[in-house]
């Protein structure tokens, strides 16, 4: 289980993969949206990119546990990153079961498509 803060809320995530090794080189690529996994990448540094990513996920960089910035990612995009400190990275997929997690970080406003 995991607790994030944004704006003084808290949300928890019970189901997620903690980023190894492997896990590192092969993130969300070559998943479908239905199947994928919620990651977390506990990394400091980081480029990440979405080649072989066949749906938007959302990035959310954290520090200690809170929400430092997001950005929605778009298939096969290059270079995404943050200036900003950080001490770990959550990609989750963006679809029917993580729509609380859209919500919680993007707001009601958020379209899925």
């Amino acid at each position: 289980m995991m607790i994030i803060k944004n704006g003084g809320k808290l949300l928890k995530i019970d189901s997620f993969l903690e980023g190894g090794f492997y896990l590192k080189l092969r993130g969300l690529m070559f998943r479908s949206r239905k199947k994928a996994p919620i990651i977390l990448f506990n990394i400091e540094k980081s480029d990440l990119h979405s080649f072989f990513v066949f749906f938007r996920f959302l990035v959310i960089w954290l520090n200690n546990g809170k929400v430092v910035v997001y950005e929605i990612v778009k298939p096969f995009s290059f270079s995404i990153k943050t200036e900003k400190k950080f001490d770990s990275i959550l990609e989750v997929p963006i679809s029917d079961d993580n729509r609380y997690i859209m919500d919680f970080i993007v707001g009601k406003r958020f379209k899925k498509n």
